[in-house]
């Protein structure tokens, strides 16, 4: 190991203990969590938390302050330039973010034995989501594809619908076939359930929980227009001569061929359009703009604003992960909220801090909320299919 590499692991080393005591100042905060998302420094990391693990003393109180500045003053009297990135996927919840990447149970560990979390010991029995839709045909004829046969599960005027067996919903259009122009199918995921769907332009979407796609069983004229509810991602097929639109709330999205994402629940108060590939042009009322990749657009009050910002964080329920990137616990409750089939009840005042992380959707209700726990801001009990949210009258954040 060089003598460079033996100072970037010895200011690794130092970032980790105070990161352990929530001893880091604002510009630690920002190296360490840069250190944390650069993939090239995973070694070191997991030899540092290796070290820590059966060290009585790692969750020690604070390093005296006069202590900590020389410290800091004799490794970084070469300072070497932080490494900035977007912290996606590793990033985790904001105390809590080894948990998720780094030594596993290391700090739920640490979290317990000096908190012990209200739900540290609780035993539930909800469950994250499933693959699982409900599709309305045009005569009124419900279908819960759960429970669907693979192969055909419908025919309707020279469309075939079936369900192959990876789950996916596919649409076959018959030639001969003669649609109702104006008929129109629906389909739609309850709290807990997520789905795909390729419609007959070859089209997919997938859904969020708590969402609706309704689309006619034929798309002929000039447009083909959907209308969405709750919260879903596009790749739409390329057809120049006739353009995708999409209905959401008071909004409309017209694109030609892209890739993008709505989240337009109607129990949040802006609607998200963010564009992966492509570009798009976002409408409500006489407010328009258009999107390049990269770009998020919000209509709030009739008001549309447009800024970049990291994709992977809107789209990452769809690749089954929960993403936080600043969203306050009220949020995050909603998403919990949405995906867990949960209710959710607060005790008292709601806690403003912001939370930023990732954590895989299929985990257990519990242990989400024991990373969120571990912040020591707010904490968490469960009765049923309740989620109790308490801000804690004591916080110990970091700074």
């Amino acid at each position: 190991m060089t003598h460079q590499d033996l100072m970037e692991k010895e200011r690794l080393r130092y970032l980790f203990r105070q990161y352990q005591r929530h001893f880091l100042s604002a510009a630690e905060r920002e190296e360490w969590l840069a250190a944390v998302a650069d993939d090239s420094l995973d070694g070191m990391l997991h030899e540092i938390a290796a070290e820590q693990w059966g060290n009585p003393e790692a969750a020690a109180d604070p390093l005296p302050e006069e202590v900590a500045t020389n410290l800091y003053t004799s490794i970084v009297a070469h300072p070497q330039p932080a490494r900035i990135r977007r912290l996606w996927p590793r990033l985790a919840v904001a105390a809590s973010l080894l948990i998720c990447c780094l030594v596993g149970g290391y700090l739920y560990r640490e979290s317990n034995v000096r908190s012990h979390p209200a739900i540290a010991q609780q035993q539930t029995a909800i469950t994250p989501g499933a693959t699982r839709a409900t599709l309305t045909l045009a005569n009124g004829r419900k279908i819960i594809l759960s429970a669907a046969t693979e192969g055909e599960i419908a025919q309707q005027a020279g469309i075939q619908i079936k369900k192959e067996k990876n789950g996916v919903l596919v649409y076959e259009v018959s030639e001969s076939g003669e649609a109702d122009v104006h008929s129109v199918n629906t389909l739609s995921t309850a709290k807990g359930e997520t789905y795909k769907i390729i419609l007959p332009d070859k089209t997919a979407v997938w859904l969020n929980a708590s969402s609706s796609l309704t689309y006619p069983v034929r798309f002929t004229g000039t447009d083909r227009q959907v209308t969405l509810t709750g919260e879903g991602y596009f790749e739409v097929a390329g057809d120049p001569l006739h353009p995708f639109k999409v209905s959401a709330g008071a909004q409309q999205v017209t694109v030609l061929g892209t890739q993008f994402n709505i989240n337009a629940y109607t129990n949040e108060q802006v609607i998200r359009t963010t564009l992966l590939e492509g570009s798009v042009k976002v409408s409500a009322d006489h407010a328009v703009a258009i999107m390049q990749p990269g770009q998020q657009s919000t209509l709030r009050n009739g008001e549309i604003g447009v800024r970049t910002v990291d994709t992977d964080q809107a789209t990452a329920w769809k690749d089954d992960q929960f993403v936080f990137d600043g969203e306050n616990i009220a949020y995050i409750m909603r998403m919990m909220e949405r995906w867990y089939d949960v209710t959710v009840v607060y005790e008292g005042p709601v806690s403003q801090e912001k939370f930023y992380g990732g954590i895989s959707r299929y985990e257990n209700v519990s242990e989400i909320l024991k990373v969120l726990e571990s912040t020591k801001s707010i904490s968490f009990r469960i009765a049923a299919k309740t989620i109790y949210v308490k801000t804690n009258e004591t916080k110990n954040q970091l700074k």
